[in-house]
């Protein structure tokens, strides 16, 4: 080996004329430089060209030196220091034949002698490189196409007789047939989690031409990434050092002395390898050089290309292993409960590879009765089909938006007695190549039990929910407080131990009765609760509790609604309390009027208070209403319920008369009231007489004639007195006084008598006697002619009675007194004279009273007035009425009980007028007011009517209507809304509702669309609808409102669900 020269300065020898391809010059001081046209070239300068790369150096004094392709040179002084212009010209031929030689095909080493080229003591060159030119200053050869020297390193000394030596580097070729590329360089390819990769084909090829020992090798992979590996695990006979230390750079030193056949195997024994699961496809550059104790080799370049595999997806149900190991997840459904998420809340979901997701799959694998694997809200790239008991998620998405998606999916059980079977649920996700392992959640359902479920009326037709409503009237019969379709449900028992049955507001009179039991089933009533005990069947307990009624025994039951809670109990719970209500509704009862007796002395008037022993169940305030008239005594109304009844003169005996009572409501009754009139002695009534006589001529007067008694006792006189001009005697024979003039007296005159009835009772009266002369000068009395007249009842009449009257003497007679009728009362007109007769009220009939006449002269007479009266229709008495009614409900009012007509004629309706807030007919049967209140409306109305007697007599009452509230069903108006497609929309549903009594509505219920779901907004209490994923087009729903006082009612929302453009789904593509 030849001689290096040591490098003296780092002095510049020359410069770059030309460079192809990738040159690089490395200096004394380990700096690298690549090298360009111009570039400065210095002492011991270590030039080195690449695959393609070639160079030509110009010296300081005027030589050239070119390299070409996988080469290297050392710039020592043996080099820059040989060339010279002067040797060049030397050295032409022998160069000039070299190339002619390369041209040809020749071995070149066979040309010439060693100083030139070839095989010499002093230069052992072997496949240099594809061209050599050693020039001298106007002689150049330049070999276009040449042999083969690969690795040939040239270096210039000086020698004894001014030659060049040439020394050998060792040399490297990785791939020796080139099948893989050409030059010293290997391409290969590492595919993702392929065991270690050589870096080095089989037919590597390491040499040291100038010996046959290697001292170290370098292999650097230049561009490391994650994961790289260089594994040189399986070397031996070397000593291998790995140093990652610089960031990017692995390097690997072998060092030891070996042949190169012991290197070319270690070196191939290196593989690469990457440990990621995702690892960069940037091919990684092996750059790899021998060295031989002296020189490295050139620089063999593995190119290896990393192909990178799809992973698939992970899916962990449970990230911390909190349930379960593994990817697997364990959770627990209670019965009742609400839905549960199928994933713990760290799910994870990861792709070393990928960062979206194209679809999941969740499967419920074996489903129970009534399970329910429902989709909760997705991420709006996703879109989720249920299909049986599988769930398909779709569209690309992120990992988190499947993450979320998958806890968005719940399990539930809506049985009321659930399987308690565990249920398995497998979860699988897809990156769009490959499924991710199954993830398994597995879900323990836990039962409970349930409790009974009673439902009063089973077909809603009184009451919704669970409740039932009867209406209980007084005085009838007991009700039953169930449906007869009461139906009790229990999912998992048979039998029911007990019930409870309680009036949770009694009131006086109420009562719980029992009918008869089923067997099994013992009833105990404890105030206002009844307890039912007994294991028995759930039909034994339906019947039981339909043999359990209410009642009030009260004639004025309050009107409250009664409210009884009714639970069950199977014996490891209570059901829920299902509420009867139980209408109670009063009858107004008649009120009671009862007799009445009172007496009085004859003569003597007596107030009676009808109504202090009349009374009404209810408590009514009582009025009278009418009243009959007594057959012997006249009756006067005082005040309500007061009269003064007063006796006919003289009368003695019983009268009576009758009185109608009414309670305001409807209700009426009649009573007589009896009048016991004590007799008490009247006293005789003597009427003053006249008589006629002659002078000196006593004269018998019957002065008893004309006078009378109450009772019909008979009369006496008991004494008289005596005249001025006569005396007076009693006549044994007829007892009659006997007057006696004086002697001689003519003239007038006059005694008095008293008569006796025998019990008491006296009266007196003057005796008038006329005497006359026996001349004739004596005055004669008048004579009074009975008379009979006609009149109508309540018509008073003047009777001219003395038409028919005359007096012997012509006197002029006037009516001097009257007397009473029986039945009417008389008068003497102050300016007629004459008697005016006016009968008592409503009498009608024959009536007599008495008259006298006078002449004025003394002279009397007496005549009797027979009054026939006639028969007048009197005009019926209509009396007010009131009664209650309920707000939409006709009432009929039955008006005539407390109606009367004074001649007892039959009565009826024969015209009414209209109400304020309600209308009237007349029913065409019963012939009674009908009144309707107008739709909606409560509170009070009135409206007349008029009786008729069939007689031509009328008269009118008004009618108080009471209308009492009743609840109103609200009106539901069906709406329409828009929305777009996946987009929840809230319908604002109460603004066109309505209730007439004006209550606030309430949104209580609402049914799904066929395309979408609804739920209420728990702030705004509207609904809420969700259109299904994607659809769009018309969807309906219902929704029911309340009133909070039970009236309810339903609409249907038309919602009109606008279409929206999706975003196209691109999937990934692979090509080779």
């Amino acid at each position: 080996m030849a001689t290096q020269a040591t490098q003296t300065s780092a002095q510049v020898i020359g410069f770059v004329r030309q460079v192809i391809g990738e040159v690089k010059a490395t200096g004394s001081d380990g700096v690298t430089r690549t090298l360009q046209v111009g570039d400065l070239v210095f002492a011991d300068d270590l030039i080195v060209t690449g695959e393609l790369g070639s160079i030509e150096i110009v010296f300081n004094d005027g030589g050239d030196l070119t390299l070409g392709r996988n080469s290297q040179g050392l710039l020592d002084a043996d080099v820059y220091q040989t060339i010279t212009p002067e040797d060049g010209s030397e050295y032409a031929a022998s160069i000039d034949a070299i190339q002619q030689a390369i041209l040809l095909g020749e071995d070149p080493t066979a040309i010439q002698e060693a100083p030139a080229a070839g095989e010499g003591e002093s230069a052992a060159g072997d496949e240099g490189t594809s061209f050599v030119t050693v020039e001298r200053t106007g002689t150049q050869t330049t070999p276009e196409s040449g042999f083969e020297t690969n690795g040939l390193f040239i270096s210039f000394a000086e020698t004894a007789d001014s030659a060049s030596l040439i020394d050998l580097l060792p040399t490297i070729d990785l791939d020796g047939d080139d099948n893989s590329q050409a030059g010293s360089g290997y391409l290969s390819h590492y595919t993702e989690n392929s065991g270690p990769l050589p870096i080095a084909d089989a037919d590597i090829q390491v040499s040291n031409p100038d010996g046959t020992i290697l001292e170290s090798a370098r292999i650097v992979l230049t561009n490391a990434q994650d994961g790289d590996q260089l594994d040189v695990s399986a070397i031996s006979g070397l000593t291998a050092e790995v140093d990652g230390g610089v960031p990017g750079v692995i390097t690997v030193l072998l060092s030891g002395s070996a042949s190169p056949e012991v290197y070319a195997q270690a070196i191939r024994n290196i593989g690469f390898i990457n440990t990621s699961e995702n690892p960069d496809e940037t091919p990684r550059i092996v750059e790899v050089t021998v060295n031989d104790g002296d020189f490295d080799s050139n620089t063999a370049v593995t190119t290896i290309t990393v192909q990178a595999i799809n992973d698939p997806p992970v899916v962990d149900l449970d990230g911390d292993d909190s349930t379960d190991t593994g990817n697997d997840y364990r959770t627990t459904f209670t019965e009742g409960d609400t839905a549960i998420s199928i994933a713990d809340i760290d799910l994870s979901v990861s792709d070393v590879d990928d960062v979206t997701l194209q679809s999941a799959t969740v499967t419920l694998t074996n489903p129970q009765s009534d399970d329910v694997l429902a989709v909760g809200e997705m991420p709006a790239a996703l879109t989720a089909t249920i299909n049986g008991s599988t769930i398909t998620i779709s569209g690309e998405g992120t990992l988190a938006d499947y993450q979320s998606a998958i806890n968005a999916i719940t399990f539930e059980n809506t049985s009321e007695n659930p399987s308690a079977e565990t249920r398995v649920v497998e979860v699988t996700v897809n990156d769009g190549e490959l499924d991710s392992d199954i993830a398994v959640s597995r879900i323990e359902v836990v039962g409970v039990n349930d409790v009974a479920v009673i439902d009063l009326d089973a077909d809603d037709s009184s009451s919704s929910d669970t409740g039932y409503e009867t209406t209980y009237i007084e005085n009838q019969a007991p009700v039953t407080i169930v449906d007869d379709d009461v139906v009790i449900n229990d999912v998992d028992d048979e039998y029911i131990e007990s019930a409870t049955i309680e009036l949770t507001n009694y009131l006086p009179n109420d009562h719980l009765v029992l009918g008869l039991m089923p067997i099994g089933i013992t009833a105990e009533v404890d105030g206002s609760t009844v307890t039912l005990t007994g294991s028995a069947t759930l039909a034994d307990y339906q019947q039981a509790l339909q043999a359990v009624y209410f009642a009030n025994t009260s004639e004025n039951p309050p009107n409250d609604d009664r409210i009884i809670n009714i639970t069950l109990n199977d014996g490891d719970g209570n059901s829920n309390s299902a509420v009867s209500v139980v209408h109670v509704i009063p009858v107004n009862d008649p009120p009671d009027a009862n007799n009445d007796l009172v007496s009085t002395p004859e003569d003597t008037p007596v107030r009676i208070s009808v109504l202090a022993n009349d009374t009404d169940p209810e408590g009514d305030p009582l009025l009278v209403t009418s009243n009959t008239q007594p057959a012997n005594g006249t009756l006067t109304r005082l005040s309500n319920g007061t009269y003064e009844y007063t006796p006919n003169p003289g009368f003695t005996g019983t009268d009576s008369f009758n009185y109608t009572v009414s309670d305001g409501n409807g209700g009426s009754d009649r009573a007589t009231v009896s009048i016991s009139v004590a007799a008490d002695n009247d006293g005789p009534v003597a009427v003053s007489d006249s008589a006629n006589t002659n002078e000196d001529t006593p004269i018998v007067i019957d002065v008893l004639s004309n006078d009378s008694d109450p009772e019909g006792d008979v009369l006496s006189i008991t004494s008289f007195t005596q005249g001025a001009n006569g005396s007076v005697t009693v006549d044994p024979v007829s007892g009659n006084p006997v007057y006696t003039p004086n002697p001689g007296f003519t003239g007038t005159d006059s005694f008095n008598y008293t008569v006796s009835d025998g019990n008491g009772g006296v009266d007196s009266a003057t005796v008038t006697v006329n005497v006359a002369g026996t001349g004739g000068g004596v005055n004669t009395v008048p004579d009074a002619a009975d008379d009979a007249v006609v009149t109508d009842e309540d018509i008073p009449v003047t009777v001219n009675v003395l038409s028919n009257d005359s007096d012997p003497d012509g006197d002029v007679l006037t009516v001097i007194s009257v007397t009473q009728g029986a039945n009417g009362s008389v008068t003497v007109d102050p300016v007629s004279g004459n008697p005016v007769y006016t009968p008592n009220p409503d009498f009608n009939g024959t009536d007599t009273f008495t008259y006298t006449v006078d002449d004025g002269n003394g002279g009397t007479d007496t005549a009797i007035v027979t009054v026939t009266v006639g028969a007048v229709n009197d005009a019926p008495v209509a009396t007010d009425d009131a009664i209650g009614t309920d707000e939409d409900t006709p009432v009929t009012v039955d008006v005539l009980p407390n109606d009367s007509d004074p001649d007892g004629d039959t009565l009826t309706v024969s015209s009414v007028t209209q109400g304020i807030n309600g209308s009237v007919a007349i029913d065409p049967v019963n012939g009674n007011p009908v009144y309707t209140p107008n739709p909606g409306y409560n509170g009070t109305d009135s409206f007349t009517y008029t009786i008729e007697d069939g007689n031509g007599g009328t008269d009118t009452a008004t009618v108080t209507v009471t209308v009492g509230a009743v609840n109103d069903a609200p009106v539901a108006t069906d709406d329409a809304i828009g929305t777009d497609e996946d987009t929840p929309v809230t319908v604002d549903v109460l603004p066109n509702d309505s209730d007439p009594d004006g209550d606030a509505l309430t949104v209580t219920a609402v049914t799904q669309g066929a395309n979408g779901s609804v739920t209420i907004d728990p702030v705004s209490g509207n609904p809420v609808y969700t259109p299904n994923p994607d659809f769009n087009g018309t969807d309906t729903f219902t929704y029911t409102v309340d009133d909070g006082n039970g009236g309810t009612d339903t609409a249907t929302v038309t919602v009109t669900v606008g279409a929206v453009n999706d975003a196209p789904f691109a999937s990934d593509d692979s090509v080779s």
